[in-house]
């Protein structure tokens, strides 16, 4: 039986035979989506896969919808849209980061270490750094050091298998109650299906006590009404005077203006910040002009092969659809995510 696919995204030729390998029989009309208006008027009783970025779109017409695909890994943004609402399942693009954003977190973890900052600016003047105070661009070197991933799903689990090859110690969250095993999706021989790199495990009411032992703590748990500010001055007092802060998920995890204050008083090492609260980050905010900090705009989790894994994923979810297995990545809207 035909399958009707419709696609609020552009697939590119090679998209799409990768799609059809999966459902030779399929009906795939896909188009540049501008707004939730042009979607809801190319859903039709005959659709019966939904395949988008968005959620602010009517419904009334998808009769014969049965799931919808995010092509985003993190979902915070459809929350309170119809389509959150609906009780549609819907499957995020969870893993299809890889390996990419882990290793924009490694660039910056080493970098930091081995003080490419301090050195670049000495480069932009000209400037060959000598004399008595050298040890002061020594580099601190990562092995043995301890890495705290707040938020272990597929981006965290394979900076975990990144930071191992590097002889770090690694600790991480997980979900009170919940399996160490991943059960959603990741390519092929990345990441830690069976959750046993991490030398401990906490809870996010356990967060003080990684704080306290991690030199590197990186923040990829998805934004939601109980992580809003899950990193504010209460545990930015609880890390280490040398930590570095990596935020790979959401602007709104860190209080931003304790996160300055504790910077400016150098009670943490630094921060790297992908992302901010609000973006873009306005140009007289003080974050731009601190030593101890590097912004990037909200591009680690971009690569030109990011949208390909985003489709190898689609499909693989097509494939479980047909054969009646369980899709990867469902939502649990009870959890946020």
């Amino acid at each position: 039986m035909t399958i009707h696919i419709v696609s609020a995204r552009l697939l590119m030729p090679t998209q799409l035979e990768r799609l059809h390998a999966v459902v030779p029989d399929a009906e795939i009309v896909h188009f540049g989506a501008r707004s939730g208006q042009e979607i809801a008027q190319a859903l039709t009783p005959e659709t019966e896969v939904l395949f988008t970025g968005r959620g602010d779109f009517s419904l009334t017409q998808a009769t014969g919808l049965r799931w919808v695909q995010m092509e985003n890994a993190g979902i915070d943004h459809i929350h309170n849209t119809p389509l959150w609402q609906s009780n549609l399942p819907i499957a995020s693009a969870n893993g299809a980061h890889l390996p990419h954003l882990p290793e924009y977190v490694l660039t910056m973890l080493l970098a930091w270490a081995h003080r490419v900052p301090e050195l670049l600016a000495l480069q932009a003047q000209a400037h060959w750094f000598s004399g008595q105070h050298i040890d002061q661009l020594w580099p601190r070197p990562v092995y043995k050091r301890t890495l705290g991933i707040v938020g272990y799903g597929a981006i965290g689990r394979d900076l975990a298998r990144m930071a191992k090859g590097l002889g770090m110690r690694i600790v991480a969250t997980h979900r009170a109650g919940s399996s160490h095993h991943y059960r959603g999706f990741s390519p092929p021989g990345l990441g830690d299906p069976d959750g046993s790199l991490p030398d401990a495990y906490f809870t996010l009411d356990e967060l003080p006590a990684l704080l306290r032992q991690s030199d590197y703590v990186v923040l990829g748990v998805p934004l939601m009404d109980q992580t809003r500010h899950l990193i504010g001055a209460a545990e930015l007092a609880e890390m280490l005077p040398h930590a570095l802060l990596i935020n790979i998920g959401r602007g709104g995890l860190i209080d931003q203006a304790a996160l300055l204050d504790a910077l400016q008083q150098q009670r943490i090492g630094g921060a790297v910040l992908d992302v901010t609260d609000p973006e873009p980050l306005p140009a007289d905010h003080p974050l731009w002009h601190q030593e101890n900090v590097i912004i990037t705009p909200h591009m680690a989790g971009h690569s030109p092969q990011h949208f390909d894994n985003v489709v190898d994923l689609f499909a693989e979810n097509i494939r479980r659809y047909r054969a009646g297995e369980p899709l990867f990545n469902l939502v649990e809207r009870a959890l946020g995510y």
